[in-house]
């Protein structure tokens, strides 16, 4: 199911070429699994889990990742029960229904609890998993900030061999992505790597968020070689931006729009990893 070599493409933006290394391809088309490239270090960590005698896992998703999809996913694959748990909207919004859909389609158990906030809801899901399996079951993390997924990414970016780019631009949500590829490509990188945030944050906290993926990453760069651009959106915006390949209008497109608005100020060559897409706009 899974792919541990995507491809790099290369795509035209006016006199510009830019290399794009399609990450939303890390799984098998016929697959029915989630085009983000999380997928590798999730299926790591519930593979660890199982080997330590775990037998559910839960999930708080949110009205808009593929997040509680991977869960199913690969609960399935490795024979471990899955429950999503997400927030009892009156009326789902279109697209939480049609993942949630794709949690049923893989077996998951989907339960939804009234929370006014998520962290609510992830408490309440924990309790409700005590409940039912004690010490069988375990939350995974909002966001899946894994660092398996750390350790997954890091190999990818060490087999692309990134000290080809002058430029690297990919975006950031929880910043694991972007520390993994950090992780794998410093250590011959000469580039400016720029790291575009899905949502807008105050500067302060954009300067913590620039430390705390240098330290998942557990390395140091220069502020020329690795800088966190702020967001104009906030998280739910999706880009409206045409993109020559498939690209999540609220993640990586984001990145993309900023690259595309900024292609003349980047050195040459650049490159754009593209985490992943968003099927619902495909099959939605």
């Amino acid at each position: 199911m899974i792919k541990f070599s995507t491809p790099i493409e290369r795509y035209k933006i006016g006199n510009h070429v830019v290399h794009v290394k399609r990450e939303d391809l890390c799984v098998s088309p016929d697959s029915g699994w989630p085009s983000f490239a999380k997928i590798r270090g999730l299926h790591a960590h519930m593979l660890k889990l199982k080997g330590k005698g775990i037998e559910a896992v839960g999930y708080a998703d949110n009205k808009i990742s593929m997040a509680g999809w991977g869960v199913a996913a690969v609960a399935k694959e490795l024979n471990m029960k899955a429950f999503i748990f997400h927030h009892d909207y009156k009326v789902l919004p279109e697209k939480l229904k049609y993942h949630k859909k794709k949690w049923l389609e893989f077996g998951a158990e989907v339960v939804p609890f009234y929370a006014t906030v998520h962290n609510i809801l992830f408490n309440m899901a924990g309790t409700y998993l005590k409940g039912k399996f004690k010490d069988k079951a375990v939350m995974l993390p909002i966001g899946l900030p894994l660092p398996e997924t750390i350790t997954e990414v890091a190999k990818v970016a060490k087999r692309s061999n990134l000290h080809r780019f002058k430029s690297i631009v990919v975006c950031i949500g929880s910043g694991t992505m972007c520390a993994g590829i950090l992780k794998g490509a410093h250590k011959t990188m000469e580039s400016s790597f720029y790291g575009i945030m899905v949502k807008h944050l105050k500067d302060d906290k954009l300067q913590e968020m620039r430390s705390d993926i240098l330290d998942k990453a557990g390395i140091k760069l220069m502020p020329v070689n690795f800088i966190v651009e702020n967001s104009k959106y906030e998280y739910e915006d999706e880009a409206k931006i045409k993109c020559p390949f498939p690209s999540h209008p609220i993640y990586d497109l984001k990145a993309w729009e900023w690259l595309v608005a900024n292609i003349d100020k980047l050195k040459g060559p650049v490159c754009f990893w593209n985490v992943g897409n968003d099927p619902y706009l495909v099959n939605g």
